[in-house]
């Protein structure tokens, strides 16, 4: 049995009212029919918004921490420093190099991605590798830092011969220009004996 006392909701008319010819009924219904698109339009996943917020999670601790790149990239340095020293010591009339490096930047590290594709647009979703408990984005390389210049300084570098043998170990050990390496001659210290 019907209910008497309800009227039909009838949209025919309601149409048949509307004012077409008043322009504020076209921008009301343009309006209306840009909200319900806003509206249908997914947003991103649970797991988009999942890696940003871990990954600035991330940042804020490394920044916390003074920045555990800028460790590595200190530690490299004196190694090759140490390292480079080392073997420009062994260059003939050499005598005892001391050899500091600065570096431009201190290098990238490149994490994995996925990409999906779908009618025309695109999102990406980093990759995650987990050790034990902590989940951390998955590096697939890493770029050197570059070096800025590297100073030279020798008990030999007085003589011309010797100070362009080091000069073009450097550039050729590091492949940087001539224009970023010093080369100076170590001054003496009291109670050295030449």
């Amino acid at each position: 049995m019907k209910n008497s006392n309800r009227e039909k909701f009838d949209f025919k008319k309601i149409i048949k009212n509307i004012n077409w010819k008043d322009k504020n009924t076209y921008l009301v219904i343009f309006l209306l029919g840009l909200l319900l698109i806003i509206i249908a339009i997914p947003t991103g996943s649970n797991r988009q918004k999942k890696d940003s917020l871990l990954q600035m999670d991330r940042t804020a601790e490394a920044d916390e921490q003074g920045g555990e790149t800028s460790n590595d990239s200190e530690r490299q340095v004196q190694r090759l420093e140490r390292r480079l020293g080392e073997i420009l010591s062994k260059i003939d009339r050499a005598g005892r190099v001391e050899v500091m490096i600065t570096l431009e930047d201190t290098g990238e590290q490149i994490v994995e991605k996925d990409e999906e594709t779908r009618e025309g647009t695109g999102s990406e979703t980093t990759v995650y590798t987990t050790e034990g408990n902590v989940e951390s984005p998955f590096v697939s390389r890493t770029c050197t830092p570059k070096i800025a210049g590297v100073l030279v300084v020798a008990e030999g570098a007085g003589d011309s011969v010797v100070k362009q043998e080091i000069l073009s170990s450097v550039q050729s050990l590091f492949a940087i220009e001539a224009h970023k390496i010093t080369v100076v001659k170590m001054s003496m210290q009291e109670g050295e004996v030449p």
